[in-house]
């Protein structure tokens, strides 16, 4: 046993000069918060559920990318931007969920600060997306939290995911506004005022811990050695587990229960797969139309103002990612490859811009090359979140754009 502890002591020691000699890592305590907990980045607002709070700043560590600490910072509107608004400046207002909102990723790398940095100095980019939100929320506080700011341009960025949270007045156990399509295809508002949710606290507490803690956390402050394997370990040790009790196939069903006039299902959360279904339920269908009417409106108030709309769809992982796919359905024993369309939600999407004459961006194609030709990761590690990179080629495209519609020069770049 001593001859074994003395090997792993020499092993470790050895292993860790040379990382930090040919490959150092970045350690926590140069970012150490004083406290064990940091705050939650969004508090209940009875007219949307949830905003992000205001006037935050944390360090978190996200256990990501080669810089895992990363600053997260919302100014005193509670916008995800480590400044305050310049309106003597062109305005452009981003606004969408937490691949908008940039889930852990740095203030500097976030899709709206390197879009804003391509512009150039005679633009400030706001970027109002918050994590969760679907098509509904993002809408209602572009109207309340970004008209004002008189925006040259709005951009919206969807996910697949948006087709369940409109539909639903609860999502991740908190209450939030959900529109209802009436007569005439009316959009109705309900559920506003937002209720408090007695489960809120459990759903979104005022803190919560770091990521790093205990021994983990001392490693971190110390290890570059580490900090360089410790992510890879639970990979290995789920590759091990699924070898020696490989995983129960279970069963995939997308069932809907009207109980007067609420839907109940048992997929509720796994929403980014009602839009990959070859075949759409009643209600995918349904909620395709509301997500229709709300973005028919979002373009209208934004024409009304003299704002030039900018639809974006943001490509999940899952369509681009054959291991995924391939993952998904041996994880179901009653459905095979011709289940899913990957790309439907996103061919149905572009033809419903085109109908309604709405500048539009599509990211699968990009993406789908980016991950399978170039190998070019553009997710965080097990995650459908983007990571720096995804961000960058996101600001590019809206860039892109801006520019074939002659909104700003090229040479601003």
């Amino acid at each position: 046993i001593r001859a074994l502890i003395i090997a792993f002591i020499i092993a470790f020691s050895s292993g860790e000069i040379i990382v930090r000699i040919f490959d150092p890592q970045e350690l926590y305590n140069e970012h150490n918060p004083s406290y064990s907990t940091y705050p939650k980045e969004v508090e209940y607002d009875e007219g949307l559920g949830w905003s992000t709070v205001k006037n935050y700043k944390v360090h978190p560590y996200t256990k990501q990318g080669r810089h895992q600490v990363i600053t997260i910072s919302h100014n005193n509107k509670g916008f995800r931007m480590d400044h305050e608004v310049n309106q003597d400046k062109n305005i452009l207002v981003m606004t969408g969920d937490s691949l908008t909102y940039g889930f852990w990723v740095d203030d500097k790398k976030v899709v709206s600060a390197q879009l804003n940095k391509m512009l150039g100095k005679d633009w400030e980019v706001i970027n109002l997306a918050v994590g969760g939100y679907g098509t509904d929320q993002s809408f209602l506080r572009f109207f309340r939290d970004g008209l004002k700011y008189k925006p040259k341009v709005v951009v919206h960025t969807l996910f697949n995911n948006d087709f369940s949270n409109i539909f639903f007045h609860k999502q991740y156990r908190v209450f939030k506004p959900v529109y209802r399509i009436g007569a005439n295809d009316t959009l109705l508002l309900n559920n506003v005022p937002v209720p408090l949710s007695k489960d809120y606290e459990s759903s979104y507490p005022k803190e919560r811990e770091h990521a790093s803690k205990g021994l983990d956390r001392i490693m971190r402050s110390w290890s570059h050695l580490y900090i360089l394997y410790k992510n890879k370990i639970p990979i290995v040790k789920s590759k091990i587990k699924d070898l020696l009790s490989p995983p129960k196939e279970v069963l995939y069903f997308t069932k809907f229960i009207q109980v007067g006039e609420n839907w109940l299902t048992n997929s509720e959360f796994d929403g980014q797969f009602w839009s990959i279904e070859k075949n759409y339920t009643v209600v995918m269908n349904y909620s395709f139309r509301l997500n229709s009417l709300i973005l028919q409106e979002f373009q209208k108030i934004a024409t009304k103002d003299n704002i030039t709309f900018i639809l974006v769809v943001m490509a999940d992982r899952i369509s681009v990612d054959p291991k995924m796919q391939k993952a998904t359905v041996e994880k179901y024993y009653n459905i095979n490859d011709s289940f899913f369309d990957y790309d439907k939600p996103y061919r149905l999407l572009e033809e419903f811009a085109n109908s309604e004459d709405m500048k539009f961006i599509n990211l699968y194609p990009l993406f789908m090359k980016e991950f399978q030709e170039k190998k070019r990761d553009i997710y965080l590690e097990g995650d459908h979140h983007l990571n720096d990179y995804g961000h960058e080629l996101f600001a590019r495209e809206i860039f892109k754009l801006l520019v074939q519609e002659d909104i700003v020069e090229n040479s601003k770049q």
